[in-house]
């Protein structure tokens, strides 16, 4: 309710201006990158190994604000707002809300940086982009990290499973209150005293740009669809790069149970689980998750040949990096 400029943007039945929502979140290193008719706002900040980081559903790239402060000291970091998010904004008439969008996308917008080769992070959702891009194009991916990341059948959260009821699917593209919002932030986190005000705040101002509404209506309709088993094949063993699994051990959107798939699917996996913490790990607990995703940046790359065995054993070969 704080965060809405007036009752009947409490209520979630008007947006924010988009020159006003630019104002209040953009700042000196915002940049806009114009990609089939939408402006991407992303920030390329730092020197070093590039690193792209992608958010998760419902956010934008504010949420890796404390791990940027950290890796820009030693890494070129770049995070956008992913389209149908933040202030880019909804996807075109001409564009679809799938994984192989996503993917020329993220392509599209990687050579139009002149990068080769990069590290790639994401949460969520942006973690399920990461692992396909990871897997369609291997040798462009250096390391990758996934947070929390969503892919498998499962089963999907009430908001999820509420959001695609008859009805409520073609209202929610035009009605979100900041009530359902402010819900949703407490629900992926595992302990809400960690919710920062401005985080919160943000959250909330973000669905009211204009179009973002329909776009998560979007979203959530294509998390649901891939949700049920037997929907989608996984690619995933075509990753090559080293990779760290970062998990809340109290998520309640995509539980630590989703894990061993991971394990099982990419053979050169780490897995790091956070006690108490939910669905966000980088933005609940910044400090640690970023401190860990460091370590596992500088590490030379090792791979993990895993052979199946009756008792389904795992070894662990090293072998140096190529020159």
């Amino acid at each position: 309710m704080k965060a809405s400029p007036s009752g009947i943007h409490a209520m979630g039945l008007a947006t924010i201006s988009q020159e006003d929502i630019e104002k209040a979140y953009t700042d000196e290193d915002s940049q806009w990158y114009a990609y089939k008719g939408l402006r991407v706002h992303y920030k390329d900040k730092g020197e070093g190994e590039p690193i792209i980081l992608l958010h998760g559903i419902m956010s934008s790239l504010h949420t890796w604000d404390d791990w940027a402060k950290e890796l820009e000291k030693n890494y070129r970091v770049i995070r956008m707002d992913l389209p149908g998010f933040g202030l880019t904004g909804p996807l075109n008439e001409d564009m679809e809300y799938d994984k192989d969008e996503f993917i020329t996308f993220l392509n599209s917008f990687s050579h139009m940086l002149e990068l080769d080769k990069f590290a790639l992070a994401g949460n969520s959702l942006g973690g399920y982009m990461s692992a396909h891009y990871a897997a369609t194009y291997p040798d462009r991916v250096s390391k990758l990290i996934l947070l929390d990341p969503i892919a498998y059948p499962q089963d999907v959260p009430w908001v999820i499973t509420m959001a695609n009821l008859p009805g409520i699917w073609h209202l929610s593209k035009k009605v979100v209150p900041p009530l359902m919002v402010s819900m949703n932030v407490e629900e992926v986190y595992g302990d809400k005293k960690r919710i920062k005000p401005e985080h919160m705040k943000r959250y909330v101002q973000l669905s009211m740009r204009k179009g973002n509404r329909e776009s998560y209506a979007e979203i959530l309709k294509l998390i649901y669809e891939k949700s049920k088993p037997g929907k989608e094949a996984f690619p995933f063993n075509q990753i090559t790069a080293p990779t760290l699994l970062m998990w809340g051990e109290a998520d309640k959107w995509v539980p630590t149970s989703q894990i061993p798939n991971w394990e099982r699917d990419i053979a050169n996996t780490q897995t790091i689980v956070y006690p108490g913490v939910g669905h966000v790990p980088m933005e609940e607990t910044p400090e640690q998750t970023v401190k860990d995703a460091i370590k596992f940046l500088k590490e030379e790359n090792k791979e993990t040949v895993k052979t199946a065995t009756k008792e389904e054993a795992v070894e662990e070969v090293d072998v140096a990096p190529a020159a």
